[in-house]
């Protein structure tokens, strides 16, 4: 039996301290909907592809992240997501393709 794949959006992009720590609080968050029986994607865990290639451009990453959304079951959003561009542009690749967005647990075990 598959799971429902929930892809995990919030801020990212800023200085290395807060990318750093909006990776933290993504990934707690992406936790927290595992934990209620989902799989999930996080595109932050891409920093780890970046040390190793260094050379990789903000679309690099974005284009990469944007195809798995589109085959992605929902979408979770983190707290703060509301100042990101990036998650705005997701939002509105989930909104074209019917696939919902949620910003509660409770929003997503009722829906989903």
């Amino acid at each position: 039996m598959s799971k429902h794949l929930i892809y995990i959006a919030g801020a990212l992009r800023a200085d290395v301290p807060t990318y750093i720590s909006n990776c933290s609080k993504m990934i707690k968050t992406a936790e927290k909907v595992r934990r209620q029986g989902y799989a999930v994607y996080i595109p932050c865990l891409d920093l780890i592809q970046g040390l190793v290639m260094s050379d990789l451009s903000f679309s690099d990453y974005f284009d990469n992240s944007a195809e798995v959304l589109t085959r992605c079951d929902a979408v979770f959003l983190c707290e703060g997501w509301e100042s990101s561009k990036g998650t705005q542009h997701e939002i509105e690749i989930a909104g074209s393709l019917n696939i919902p967005v949620f910003e509660s647990i409770d929003d997503l075990t009722r829906n989903l």
